[in-house]
This record gives C-alpha cells, sequence and structure tokens, in this order.
C-alpha cells in the first residue's frame, strides 16, 4: 500500500514473468498475432475526502536525466468522486475505491531498447502536480492534504 499526502511517492517493485514483452510475444502460439500490451494497474485507491490535488504517474523516471522526465508519464491520478466510491453503505458494482489502468507499452518498449528495463525493480512515481508560478511569485501556504492510500500498483500483459 502507498500513501499520498502531497509530497512525491516512489515504489520500486519486482515482476514476474514474463520479464519482457518480447519474451510475451515469442510465447504466444501465434506469433504474428497482435501486440501484447502492458498496463499499469493502480487499484483499491481510498479516500475520505477529494485531497485537491492530481498527480502525475511516471514509470521508471532516470534519476541522471530528470528533465526527460516527460517521457516517462504514464498518465494523471484524479480523485474526483473518491468520497463516493469508498463510501460502503452505497453500492459498488465494481467494488469500493476507483482505480486506473494506463497503456505503458510504449514506454516499456523504449526502455527495453535503451536496456534500462530491469524487471527486477520496476519503479512508479506519484508527484503532486502543482500550478507553475510566474518567477518571483512565492507559493500560497496550503493546507496539510487528505491522505489517499492506493491499495496495489501491477504491471498487466495483455
Amino acid at each position: 500500500p502507498i500513501e499520498l499526502t502531497g509530497s512525491p511517492v516512489t515504489s520500486t517493485f519486482p515482476l514476474d514473468t514474463p520479464a519482457d514483452v518480447n519474451s510475451e510475444r515469442r510465447r504466444r502460439s501465434d506469433p504474428e498475432g497482435p501486440p501484447v500490451r502492458v498496463y499499469l494497474n493502480v487499484d483499491d485507491i481510498e479516500g475520505e475526502t477529494n485531497p485537491g490535488l492530481t498527480y502525475g504517474v511516471y514509470l521508471n523516471t532516470p534519476t541522471d536525466a530528470p528533465d526527460e522526465r516527460a517521457d516517462y508519464h504514464v498518465g494523471t491520478l484524479s480523485f474526483f468522486g473518491i468520497e463516493t466510491a469508498t463510501d460502503f453503505d452505497r453500492e459498488h458494482r465494481e467494488g469500493h475505491g476507483l482505480r486506473y489502468a494506463f497503456d505503458v507499452t510504449d514506454i516499456v518498449d523504449a526502455l527495453q531498447a535503451e536496456g534500462r528495463w530491469d524487471p527486477a525493480g520496476v519503479t512508479v512515481s506519484f508527484e503532486p502536480l502543482r500550478p507553475i508560478l510566474p518567477e518571483g511569485v512565492e507559493p500560497p501556504e496550503l493546507p496539510p492534504t487528505p491522505p489517499v492510500r492506493i491499495g496495489t500498483v501491477s504491471l498487466f500483459y495483455q
């Protein structure tokens, strides 16, 4: 589980087989069939109130080249409706909490081509997105950010 409280958070986890997209493509009975897609799943997102922030999600962002971070941007987490998604007194067809699935196939392919894909340590980063202020303008003091909990982060091959 991961807790988002307004600061950047990183999670690193190993993958089960397949170790890469290409090995999964070779495992298919029809190698000419549709390409394998890779999805980053963020599931079981719960919180008592919307934190008023969105978070950028990044896959294997290089620490030696932070300016290239945009190349590893997977998508954005928004928490609109989190209050009702985690209300256990309401009926939810898909279960409780929010969930997101991001197609990360192109990023994984690029990481493999660069030799930077390590199935023993996949890193997913969550960074709060805040407005960019004009030079010389101080950011206002913000109230504490209500916590949001993420139950599961995983990769899924399809």
